[in-house]
């Protein structure tokens, strides 16, 4: 989905805010762990143990299926999915990799079956989570759109189901440098804050194939030959703040460079939203994921739109730290040119609107603003004390949308 258009200029909208909010932190529910019974995917429910969150540190999710969308998706994803395991046993991060089949073709083979080969036959390896869910409820969801994959909707399945302190939220075509796995095994993230991180496209293709080693030593070396990243004092729509700095060395912000730091005033970040938002686990509920409609374009950058109005914290993760982009074709399934999003000379496109965008969900300024507003006002006087101690599930604790991630469903899952 698009990256912004529109919604920058908002440094004096979020600065006005934070005099209201008391500087933001008031919303923020810390240290909230989900109860085991969040769990359940398939109708069986995992053991306490197994299913504690407090096992495991970081949950990737990801969404994607078996066909040929963009060329070769599952390759992508094998091999996205074989880095985060290779790295995060090199640099010992307690992860897991959540991965939702969403509506998944009649025709095709499941994308366990076909993934399960590239996984890493390694105990210590984080294990890999497959959620399916299944054509007959896609349909009764679908409200009449004619799509067939809500790339938001499945990521709230998967994050409703992680067991991760924090939920890492990406795509299968992205791969992390080891700067981002080192920040991770600090288990040091601050809790009143997301994290974004800017998308480079890769130089060289990935071959899932290849031995894993070779690579890492790719990634490393694009690392190497990348330009200098551009940076401006005071964070705006495509360009990071440059008070970011240090974060990924130091694996968090930290309350003493809060001052320093305008994370809660700065203009949303907004490039590739969907590839990368980090968060703690009970603050994705707050927000209440992703907004729950037929639709794709625009929902990651308008869930930004909530955090901010919710007092989270802004924190872009810079250099060295990275986020690469595999390189994939331009056209979708219909040999139809794919646009990011339908913005700038777009919008006005009939047809860009009819595939892409639901009525009401377009990413402008006015409707960022207006989700900002709207999740301000539902948590007006919230206090942290009110949110109950770690023992709690879910359903106890206040979010914008308590059924997102649809937790009543018994959706199949395997482990590979």
């Amino acid at each position: 989905a698009g990256a912004g258009a529109g919604a920058g200029a908002r440094g004096g909208a979020r600065a006005d805010s934070l005099d209201m909010l008391g500087g933001g932190s008031i919303f923020i529910l810390l240290l909230l762990l989900a109860s085991p019974s969040l769990c359940r995917c398939s109708g069986e429910q995992t053991s306490a143990e197994e299913c504690s969150p407090q096992t495991l540190y970081v949950s990737f999710v990801m969404v994607g299926r078996v066909d040929d969308l963009r060329g070769d998706y599952v390759g992508r994803l094998a091999n996205s999915v074989q880095l985060i395991q290779k790295l995060s046993m090199m640099y010992h991060v307690d992860s897991e990799i959540v991965i939702v089949e969403w509506n998944p073709f009649q025709d095709m083979p499941s994308l366990a079956a076909v993934l399960r080969k590239f996984v890493l036959p390694v105990d210590a390896a984080p294990p890999v989570r497959i959620v399916t869910v299944p054509s007959s409820f896609h349909q009764t969801v679908q409200g009449g759109t004619n799509q067939t994959f809500f790339e938001f909707m499945a990521k709230n399945v998967g994050a409703r189901r992680a067991r991760g302190k924090f939920v890492l939220i990406s795509n299968g075509d992205v791969i992390f440098n080891q700067h981002v796995f080192r920040a991770l095994s600090k288990k040091l993230l601050d809790h009143d804050a997301y994290f974004r991180i800017p998308r480079v496209e890769t130089s060289v293709p990935f071959d899932p194939q290849e031995d894993l080693s070779r690579r890492i030593n790719k990634i490393e070396s694009m690392c190497s030959s990348l330009t200098p990243e551009p940076l401006c004092d005071v964070g705006q729509t495509f360009c990071p703040g440059r008070y970011n700095v240090g974060v990924c060395e130091r694996g968090f912000l930290g309350q003493e460079h809060h001052e320093l730091h305008f994370g809660n005033a700065d203009e949303l970040f907004m490039p590739a939203a969907g590839d990368f938002f980090l968060i703690h686990r009970s603050n994705f509920h707050l927000l209440g994921g992703y907004h729950s409609i037929p639709s794709t374009t625009h929902l990651d950058s308008l869930l930004l739109c909530k955090a901010s109005g919710a007092g989270l914290r802004q924190i872009v993760l810079t250099r060295p730290c990275v986020m690469f982009h595999q390189k994939h074709p331009v056209k979708d399934m219909d040999g139809i040119e794919v646009s990011d999003a339908c913005v700038d000379n777009m919008l006005d496109d009939k047809e860009c609107r009819r595939r892409f965008l639901l009525p009401g969900w377009e990413l402008t300024e006015d409707r960022c603003t207006e989700i900002e507003q709207e999740a301000r006002a539902k948590l007006a006087g919230r206090n942290l004390e009110e949110g109950g101690g770690g023992g709690e599930n879910f359903s106890a604790l206040l979010s914008l949308d308590a059924n997102w991630g649809f937790p009543n469903e018994e959706f199949a899952e395997e482990t590979l």
